[in-house]
């Protein structure tokens, strides 16, 4: 599915939600948040660059406004632990953007040969997975050299990945084969298929001691819990309605946040597997926690071009900030550099 067919259809599902979100730079209910948010604008400023764009959660205000080249269109964005480096997924030019927050300039873009999707980084951080939907294949960068150093064909479309603690896995969702592969992050070869069990695996996550693996089911409306010791276990489903999309945990793994681009946002009990909706205008825009777990950021892409940040506990929206944002959609959440 295109970006553009993506954008078409949650235009109709904003026609009913519209009115539930106003659009503001910020509110006098925002609360101090350690760190700074990043998120990447899909749409080419003045300028004729495509940007990186850093705010600080406690005021809502910009910091910092990074290109990343002409007409890249960055979507998804991975931050190192100390918050030094950030990597870009720019989808229309097929880079991965490597981005020096401390310097505030993009140091380089590594060619990928691919429509860039998502990023995530394994844990000792020495490489970045991205994933492509158009070309059905999942490349791997060596951030240590800054270059490409494979290519693994994927049996079909794939959003989203996720590395096991020890960073001999990742596994990624295909979206048009109902089912999550786990490939050897060394030689790319496939060693389980997890049957996602429902129309469309989209996003994964995994806990942090890498036995769940959470998956969203966008068509079915679901995310799949997996055992990841049992892969031919079916999985225990959760509904959340709609059309779920991006997850984040919280620091203290008791909750995963989902975002859906028709109901808004819903928050899953880890222990329970129960499900809360909140009221929030759906977005095809990804999602962050505050390193406190009081917080839950949203970026709404297709509907007011903003970030909202949210009460964890009561889904309140708390601040809506963004000027200058036309389509935002990474975010991430890390250490100020």
């Amino acid at each position: 599915m295109t970006r553009t067919v993506q954008a078409a259809l949650a235009a109709l599902a904003l026609v009913a939600a519209a009115a539930t979100t106003a659009h503001a730079n910020t509110t006098s209910l925002l609360r101090p948040s350690v760190g700074t948010l990043w998120t990447s604008d899909a749409t080419d400023s003045g300028d004729g660059q495509s940007h990186l764009i850093a705010i600080d959660p406690s005021t809502g205000k910009e910091t910092a406004r990074i290109g990343v080249g002409a007409e890249a269109e960055p979507w998804s964005i991975a931050l190192t632990r100390n918050g030094r480096t950030a990597y870009v997924a720019n989808f229309h030019n097929g880079t991965l953007g490597v981005v020096d927050t401390s310097a505030r300039k993009m140091t380089t873009a590594v060619p990928l040969g691919i429509d860039a999707d998502y990023v995530a980084l394994s844990g000792d951080q020495k490489y970045a997975y991205v994933t492509s939907m158009v070309a059905q294949q999942l490349a791997v960068v060596d951030t240590a050299a800054k270059r490409l150093v494979k290519t693994v064909t994927l049996p079909g479309p794939a959003e989203g990945a996720a590395v096991s603690p020890d960073g001999r896995t990742v596994y990624v969702g295909v979206y048009s084969r109902h089912e999550v592969l786990a490939l050897d992050t060394r030689t790319g070869a496939q060693h389980a298929v997890f049957s996602a069990g429902g129309p469309s695996a989209r996003r994964v996550r995994l806990s942090p001691d890498g036995k769940q693996l959470y998956a969203t089911d966008y068509y079915g409306g679901t995310v799949d819990v997996y055992n990841t010791a049992h892969p031919a276990q079916a999985p225990r489903k959760v509904p959340v309605g709609g059309r779920p999309l991006d997850l984040a945990l919280s620091p203290d793994d008791r909750t995963l946040y989902v975002s859906d681009t028709r109901s808004g946002l819903a928050a899953i009990n880890t222990r329970t597997l129960k499900a809360r909706q909140f009221a929030v205008t759906p977005s095809f825009g990804d999602l962050a926690v505050s390193m406190d777990g009081k917080a839950v950021y949203l970026a709404q892409y297709q509907s007011t071009g903003s970030v909202s940040a949210l009460d964890a506990g009561s889904g309140e929206v708390t601040g809506t900030f963004g000027d200058g944002l036309v389509h935002p959609n990474g975010l991430a959440l890390g250490r100020t550099s």
